[in-house]
């Protein structure tokens, strides 16, 4: 159902927001993010390099170099600044619906699923539990003060059953996802309009 304007009802609300300033090492969670066109500002601006000289990652790609352990350590961005160079995987800002870890849970009952795994930008709550975030794709969305367009699904990788923190190593939960939905869990949207967002913000399709 649409609203005066153009605008769709809810799909639901910000419920937890987070940055990662050095790729694939543990990140902030924010009481704001400001998204721009090159993703969240102070997310992925760093990297870890090892003594060849390559930018460390969960997972060997062309540009990066798998490092063990990175998840092990936590980083954080007090500033408003911001580098040029963006160390993203694929997609500028990365959403994740609660409905989908409350699946995951489901299917993995004695495993300990939660966010940090997953290491979203911004964690959804929907007003439909029963339908997931894939009707997203391709979809306009505002949150908050943004507009972003849905543009793919996230891959995982072996990162998502890494040991960080409390949460110990799980092999299961990547062979889960393989097997029930291509290893796909979450979407990368790139910011149409920039702005910020902040816990409790509606989520309004406007396409």
């Amino acid at each position: 159902m649409s609203r005066p304007g153009g605008a769709f009802a809810p799909l639901g609300r910000v419920i937890g927001l987070w940055r990662y300033p050095v790729k694939s090492v543990g990140g902030e969670a924010r009481d704001a993010l400001w998204l721009e066109g090159r993703g969240v500002r102070g997310d992925r601006a760093w990297a870890v390099r090892d003594a060849a000289g390559k930018l460390g990652s969960g997972k060997t790609t062309r540009r990066f170099r798998y490092l063990d352990g990175l998840l092990e350590f936590r980083s954080a961005y007090p500033h408003a600044g911001d580098a040029d160079v963006p160390h993203l995987d694929a997609g500028p800002v990365h959403l994740l619906g609660h409905a989908s870890l409350a699946w995951l849970r489901g299917a993995l009952p004695d495993s300990d699923i939660g966010p940090e795994r997953f290491r979203p930008n911004v964690l959804l709550s929907t007003e439909d539990e029963t339908s997931p975030e894939s009707g997203w794709l391709g979809r306009r969305l505002r949150i908050g003060d943004a507009e972003l367009l849905v543009r793919e699904p996230t891959v995982r990788c072996a990162m998502v059953s890494a040991p960080q923190g409390a949460l110990p190593r799980d092999p299961g939960i990547l062979r889960e996802l393989a097997q029930r939905c291509d290893a796909c869990f979450g979407f990368y949207a790139d910011v149409i309009v920039p702005g910020a967002v902040r816990p409790g913000d509606a989520v309004e399709r406007i396409d």
